[in-house]
């Protein structure tokens, strides 16, 4: 892209901007619990939602009947206790799958550097760990987002992808 002076310009689509917070967190819990909410300290699926959160209000809270506990959508998740929104933890993690520098992704996001640096860090020690990366890449996969790269953590025995999504998911 060129300004009218001829200097070379960037745009920025931010694209955490683009998407649907309130979807983010019902595809999480989808993911998450498929057969429904079950508490994150003793597994009892004596749950009874709780109200919101109040600075993301698409954030579900719980309380366990069983175990007394309190919980919500990202209790015990990388995204927990973070200050930055489930959408822009998607969209490190689109930008991640697409090898974007951490510089980039800062400024996708409009945050420092080394925000964008722990982030990935936290993506890659937890969410890979969790298997919840591909699940997540699979629902970027259904919206036309990104498509997963075979390396060595989805490859099975014979060298093949273990998950395809490019197959119906």
């Amino acid at each position: 892209m060129r300004s009218i002076f001829g200097q070379k310009t960037v745009m920025l689509i931010q694209l955490h901007k683009l998407l649907d917070v309130a979807q983010c967190y019902e595809t999480l819990r989808i993911i998450r619990w498929p057969t429904g909410v079950i508490c994150p300290h003793c597994s009892a699926t004596n749950v009874v939602k709780n109200g919101k959160d109040s600075h993301q209000i698409h954030c579900q809270h719980y309380h366990c009947k069983a175990c007394q506990a309190y919980f919500d959508d990202v209790t015990d998740t990388v995204f927990s206790g973070s200050h930055q929104g489930i959408h822009q933890w998607i969209t490190v993690l689109y930008l991640m799958n697409l090898n974007v520098s951490m510089a980039q992704i800062a400024q996708e996001l409009s945050i420092a550097e080394s925000t964008a640096q722990g982030m990935c860090a936290t993506i890659r020690e937890g969410v890979v760990k969790k298997n919840l990366f591909h699940s997540l890449a699979s629902w970027l996969k259904l919206m036309n987002v990104i498509s997963l790269p075979a390396t060595k953590d989805n490859l099975t025995k014979s060298g093949k992808r273990a998950v395809s999504l490019d197959d119906d998911v």
